[in-house]
C-alpha cells in the first residue's frame, strides 16, 4: 500500500470444479452460483460499541469442514459471491463476516466512506464473536481460518492471541506491513501523526478523499488484471453503495503501523501451520514483510503467484487458480 493508500490506504493448473472468468456471465454458470448461494444465511451481530458486524455463511450439509475467510480493507463478503461458490464445491462451509467500518457493517464515521477503528484489537474481538456465536454452533469437525490483506492480519492476530485455533491458516497478502514504496516508516509515522493533528485521528489522510464509481477502474486495475472480474466486483458494489470507500483515518493507518511492529516479536510461537500466498506485483502491502513474518513463524509456507496483484482471489485464471491449487493441496495433506 503506497502512502497514496500509499496513502490511500492498500505455470497455472486448473483446481478441480473451479469457477473461470469465461463461465461467470454464462446462464449456466450464473444459475448454478444463484442456486447455490440462494441458501447464503445473512445476519448481523451488536460488536463492542454496540456496533453491527454483518455476515455471511454458506453451509454445506455435506461436509462437517468449514473456513472462516476475513475480507481485505474496505471490502464485503458480498463482494466474494464466487468464492463462497468454489469453496462450497470443495466440500467447504464458508463463513465470512465485514469488518467494523467496512462493506455493509455499521460505520463508525459520519461520513460512511472513511474507514476507521478506534482499536486494531476490535477488528480481532469482532472476529472472536463471529467464531463464537455464529460458526462454533455447527460443531465442525475442521476449520480452517483465512484472510486477505487486513483480514490476514486480523486472523494472524486472532490465532496469537488464542481467541481462535483453526486446524490451519490461510493468507492470501496479508498486510504485515503497509507498502510505502521508497518512504521510511519512521517518516510515515511522523506524516500521520501530524495529519491527525490537522485533520483529526477520524480524519482521512493525506491523500484521501470521497471517491465515486468512476474512479474505480476495469481496465489497468492496480488489484486485478482481471477486467471481468473486476467488474463483476464493481456490479456488486453498484448495487450495494455503501461498499464505495475513499481511503483511511490517520488513526486507522497507525492502529495498523502498531500491529504490524509488533508482529516480529509475536509469532515465534505460532502454532498452527501457515500457507501465505504472495503475488509479485502488490502495490499495497511490502512483501519483504511477508519473507521476514513467515521465516519466523514454525511452521509456515509461502507461495509466491507471478505477475498476479493484490487480490488474488479476483485475479486472472492463470493466477487464481495455481493460488486455489495451493490452497486446497495445503488444506488436504496429512496435517489435517
Amino acid at each position: 500500500m503506497r502512502v497514496c493508500f500509499c496513502l490511500f490506504l492498500l505455470l497455472s493448473a486448473p483446481f478441480l470444479m473451479a469457477s473461470s472468468e469465461e463461465s461467470l456471465n454464462t446462464d449456466i454458470y450464473l444459475t448454478s452460483e444463484t442456486k447455490i448461494l440462494h441458501h447464503l444465511v445473512e445476519g448481523g451481530f451488536v460488536g463492542k460499541d454496540s456496533k453491527s458486524i454483518k455476515f455471511g455463511y454458506l453451509r454445506n450439509q455435506n461436509s462437517k469442514k468449514s473456513i472462516i475467510l476475513v475480507p481485505g480493507f474496505g471490502e464485503s463478503y458480498k463482494k466474494y459471491r464466487e468464492v463462497f461458490f468454489d469453496f462450497y464445491n470443495q466440500g467447504y462451509s464458508v463463513f465470512m463476516f465485514d469488518l467494523r467500518g467496512m462493506g455493509i457493517s455499521e460505520s463508525l464515521q459520519p461520513n460512511p466512506q472513511i474507514i476507521d477503528v478506534i482499536n486494531f484489537e476490535d477488528y480481532v474481538n469482532d472476529l472472536q464473536l463471529f467464531y463464537e456465536t455464529i460458526v462454533k454452533q455447527f460443531n465442525d469437525e475442521i476449520v480452517i481460518l483465512a484472510g486477505h490483506s487486513t483480514g490476514g492480519l486480523v486472523a494472524t492476530y486472532a490465532v496469537l492471541n488464542g481467541v481462535i485455533k483453526p486446524h490451519k491458516l490461510v493468507l492470501f497478502s496479508p498486510l504485515f506491513k503497509l507498502n510505502f514504496s521508497f518512504l521510511p516508516q519512521v517518516f510515515v509515522e511522523f506524516l500521520m501523526k501530524g495529519s491527525a493533528i490537522v485533520r483529526g485521528d477520524a480524519g482521512y489522510i493525506v491523500g484521501a478523499s470521497d471517491r465515486t464509481f468512476t474512479d474505480y477502474p476495469i481496465k489497468n486495475s492496480t488489484i486485478s488484471s482481471s477486467a471481468i472480474r473486476v467488474k463483476r466486483a464493481l456490479d456488486i458494489m453498484r448495487k450495494y453503495p455503501q461498499l464505495l470507500s475513499g481511503g483511511p483515518s490517520n488513526r486507522w493507518v497507525l492502529n495498523i503501523l502498531s500491529a504490524t511492529n509488533d508482529l516480529k516479536s509475536k509469532v515465534g510461537n505460532f502454532d498452527v501451520p501457515v500457507l501465505l500466498i504472495q503475488v509479485e506485483h502488490d502495490i499495497y502491502v511490502d512483501t519483504v514483510a511477508h519473507a521476514t513474518i513467515c521465516a519466523l513463524m514454525p511452521d509456515c509456507k509461502l507461495e509466491l503467484i507471478g505477475a498476479a496483484k493484490h487480490e488474488i482471489l479476483f485475479e486472472k485464471d492463470l493466477y487464481r487458480n495455481r493460488a486455489l491449487d495451493l490452497v486446497f493441496g495445503f488444506l488436504s495433506d496429512n496435517r489435517l
